[in-house]
């Protein structure tokens, strides 16, 4: 498999490239799940401050199939506080193959992962880079980084943690979820960072989706009518404002109305919303 990697500038001059031939010699057990999951690809490209545009193409040497893709990217000054986009990876993604130098592999201390959907008895792995100011010090800043996971559903925060760092000014964020503990769903997570004397602040977002909980029967289920939305909800419908409320109660899943429903069976009035 041939996989090329090219950085064009604003002016659409190659920047930086990568081109690399992987001869994918694998045990039949790793083939098939190859088969299954496909492999991955990671390449390291240094950049100067700037926007591009990154031209992936990969093509396949015994049946002539090729694919590419094309993404644009902001490398920022070191004038601000600036974060990188969130990467996401997985501890069953280890097993995956993975096409790369052995240089690059160093360089990313896990295997990087497009996946955003993931198995309940699995790990999510979170990791950012962030950067402050150069005039605050070309060495130190003072940082808070506070990471939310919350339910998409409900807006119920599942998970929640802050932490300082005054140690450089070149900041490397990891956090770790062990994802038996969530209901089946979708999921916000997003990672928060500000200079602690200072207003600059930075976050980056994502959604992720927990899937097959093994666990979920056992879990605690939430109450979904303390919840804000399910109260905005409420008040929408209770003021005669049954369209809103229709709007409003199409952004829930299925399973979440149900549970709602379940929970609401005493409160005649209020289950009618969910019906």
């Amino acid at each position: 498999v041939d996989i090329s990697v090219v950085a064009l500038d604003e002016r659409g001059e190659i920047a930086d490239r990568e081109h690399n031939n992987f001869n994918l010699s694998l045990r039949p057990e790793i083939h098939a799940r190859m088969l299954e999951e496909g492999f991955r690809s990671m390449a390291v490209l240094d950049l100067p401050p700037g926007g591009y545009q990154l031209r992936i193409g990969a093509y396949e040497n015994g049946s002539g199939r090729t694919g590419s893709v094309f993404i644009e990217i902001d490398v920022p000054g070191s004038g601000e506080l600036a974060m990188s986009g969130l990467i996401l990876s997985n501890r069953k993604g280890n097993e995956i193959p993975i096409a790369a130098k052995k240089e690059d592999k160093e360089r990313v201390p896990f295997t990087p992962s497009t996946r955003r959907r993931f198995a309940a008895d699995d790990e999510l792995v979170v990791y950012a880079e962030i950067h402050a100011p150069e005039e605050q010090s070309p060495s130190r800043a003072d940082l808070s980084v506070r990471t939310v996971v919350r339910r998409v559903d409900d807006g119920e925060v599942v998970s929640q943690s802050e932490r300082s760092d005054a140690s450089s000014a070149h900041f490397i964020h990891q956090s770790r979820y062990d994802l038996s503990e969530c209901l089946p769903g979708k999921y916000i997570l997003e990672v928060q960072a500000r200079e602690v004397e200072g207003s600059g602040q930075v976050s980056r977002k994502t959604i992720f989706e927990v899937i097959d909980s093994p666990r979920a029967a056992s879990a605690v289920t939430p109450d979904l009518t303390k919840a804000p939305l399910y109260l905005e909800l409420l008040d929408t419908y209770r003021s005669g404002n049954t369209e809103d409320a229709r709007r409003l109660i199409v952004t829930w899943s299925e399973d979440a109305v149900s549970r709602a429903v379940e929970q609401l069976r005493s409160s005649t009035d209020d289950a009618k919303v969910f019906k």
